[in-house]
């Protein structure tokens, strides 16, 4: 699946998004967990390690510990929700 993601949906979906957005706004924008060395490393990593109790991007947050609050790391997903409800009823 990882290798699909790798193929597909990064550069045909939510790279080229990324891209076009920074670009319409004059960003600069990196990848840094694109580095085709990190990527390697990552692949070749066991899913027992990647997935600890169902907890995604364990050995990422273990390494970010000593650095962010664990309220930061281990907070529930947050989307990039539209507020097209507070937009209609704005005047």
């Amino acid at each position: 699946m990882q290798y699909l993601d790798y193929k597909t949906y990064l550069p045909g979906d939510i790279l080229t998004k990324v891209d076009r957005a920074s670009m319409a706004h004059s960003l600069e924008v990196r990848t840094p967990f694109l580095d085709y060395e990190f990527v390697e490393w990552a692949a070749s990593l066991p899913a027992e390690v990647k997935l600890r109790g169902g907890e995604g991007k364990h050995v990422l947050k273990k390494a970010l510990e000593p650095v962010l609050p664990r309220e930061v790391l281990y907070r529930s997903k947050m989307g990039f929700a539209v507020p097209i409800d507070v937009w209609f009823r704005a005047r």
